[in-house]
């Protein structure tokens, strides 16, 4: 589906159906069918992940001045 943007790491949908009958056969393609219509409309599934570890894993991480993230940092503790 893509990329976690915290983390980094692939994120992928998947779901069991068990059984081998026509009535799982049928279940397994509305799953499929309901999981392609996500993928399609780009709806990733609900994180927990809050925003201060957000923004504890982005501020080592960003392509700014030393300066600038001591800054950030001084408004983000001050802030929250």
């Amino acid at each position: 589906m893509g990329v976690d943007p915290v983390t980094g790491k692939p994120v992928y949908l998947t779901e069991t159906v068990r059984g081998t009958d026509k009535a799982a056969h049928k279940k397994a393609n509305s799953v499929l069918n309901r999981l392609l219509t996500q993928v399609e409309s780009q709806c990733a599934p609900s994180s927990t992940v809050t925003f201060g570890y957000t923004l504890d894993e982005w501020l080592p991480k960003a392509d700014i001045e030393d300066d600038t993230r001591e800054m950030y940092r001084g408004y983000i503790e001050r802030s929250m």
